[in-house]
């Protein structure tokens, strides 16, 4: 088995319901997002990273089990010509990785064997009814730092370009993160100091 750059170590974190059955909120039916944090754990040779998002939907179809591989949200699905292609839709959750560049512009990075890093949250409409949904996404992932082919060294900066689906399959708005320094090992006190002054 090839080594890659980056792994997906943990999926959803957490997800949090806001709802009322009394004077609830009016959304659009197309789900939309908003950045609310982003924070990096380092260890040796990688970092975690959590990104935060608030989200809002007008009928609260968000969220695929993982049980869901057929039909709309099949790994694979064949084109009118007959070729077979990734289905878009078997994740539900995108995301990009960007790197500041020499002239200080966030551009996409390209990984290893073209590694993606999308992945899937769970439903969140636990009812048995269309209704809003409020509440937040905690995504983690790992991302190797200077080892493993990863093209992530440290020091570098990174933002994420964040977009989610609901079950009919709209996209959300795309959000871009704050940027994160990665570090690939854990920082000590006293370099942390030294660094600071």
């Amino acid at each position: 088995m090839k080594s890659t750059a980056l792994k997906i170590t943990v999926f959803i974190l957490s997800a949090i319901l806001i709802s009322s059955c009394i004077g609830e909120p009016e959304f659009d039916e197309i789900p939309e997002i908003t950045f609310k944090e982003i924070r990096t754990v380092p260890t040796q040779g990688l970092d975690s990273v959590i990104i935060k998002v608030e989200f809002q939907d007008g009928n609260g179809d968000l969220g695929l089990d993982d049980e869901e591989t057929d039909g709309d949200y099949a790994q694979m699905i064949v084109t009118e010509d007959g070729d077979t292609i990734p289905n878009q839709f078997f994740f539900n959750y995108f995301i990009d990785v960007l790197r500041k560049e020499e002239d200080g512009e966030f551009r996409p990075l390209t990984f290893q064997d073209n590694q993606e890093f999308n992945g899937r949250y769970p439903k969140l409409n636990t009812s048995e009814r269309e209704r809003p949904l409020q509440g937040d996404i905690d995504y983690s992932f790992a991302l190797f730092v200077g080892t493993l082919g990863s093209p992530i060294n440290e020091g570098d900066s990174l933002k994420f370009r964040v977009q989610i689906a609901d079950r009919s399959r709209n996209l959300s708005n795309e959000i871009l993160t704050d940027g994160v320094e990665m570090k690939g090992r854990v920082v000590e006190e006293s370099e942390e100091e030294e660094t600071g002054q």
